[in-house]
């Protein structure tokens, strides 16, 4: 449940987006915040995040102030990171940041000294941030991620993968038909794959036919 309600907004596009995690919906408040949710949707590395998900009152100019950050989102341990890192995050335009700054300067300094009761961390994320080349990356192979696909034809793309070790996605269809109508037909297999991690590239780049991509993890198979 969010901390606080979501408004009809004239200068942003506001929405609700299906939460994974949470099974409710999460509200945004403007485009880059729906941009945002979709690249936590694509992580595999979050374990959990939630939408407005708390508020915090600080006093400011001898008045008490209430400010609720965007998300909350907590990831899953790592080898290195055996403590779970946690993120309290606001999503903000870098010029909103310039024009507002006198009055979000008092309400971040609020959400640093929450953060260092429980050891988490509070983050600022821009369009610098999120409007990326990954963001296009993963905008494009969310619509293959749930697909319904033929195991048969995953399984044999992937026995070939494992046999080159690393290609590009040109050189892997052509690996496995010679004719170019079948390699066009399983071509929705590969973005598959690599939108569920079973093959991997260079997200932070465009992709293309001529990508690097390799073979995933075997735990990831």
């Amino acid at each position: 449940m969010p901390a606080r309600k979501i408004l009809r907004n004239y200068r942003n596009v506001t929405g609700i987006s299906h939460n994974d995690h949470t099974f409710e919906m999460t509200a945004f408040e403007s485009m880059l915040e729906r941009d945002y949710i979709l690249m936590l949707k694509f992580s595999d590395q979050i374990e959990y995040y939630d939408g407005q998900p708390l508020t915090i009152e600080y006093q400011y100019q001898g008045k008490t102030r209430k400010y609720t950050p965007d998300f909350l989102i907590k990831y899953k341990p790592t080898p290195v990171d055996k403590e779970p890192l946690t993120e309290l995050v606001e999503i903000k335009y870098s010029q909103d940041l310039i024009v507002q700054e006198a009055e979000l300067k008092p309400k971040f300094d609020a959400a640093k000294e929450y953060c260092k009761q429980f050891g988490w961390k509070f983050c600022i994320r821009t369009e610098e941030d999120i409007r990326t080349d990954y963001l296009e990356n993963i905008k494009f192979l969310l619509r293959y991620k749930s697909l319904d696909m033929d195991l048969m034809h995953l399984d044999y793309i992937l026995r070939t993968m494992s046999t080159l070790r690393e290609t590009t996605p040109q050189e892997l269809l052509a690996s496995c038909w010679k004719s170019a109508t079948l390699q066009a037909e399983m071509l929705p297999y590969l973005w598959y794959m690599i939108a569920n991690n079973k093959i991997q590239t260079d997200l932070g780049t465009k992709i293309n036919m001529k990508s690097r991509i390799w073979m995933a993890d075997l735990d990831n198979i």
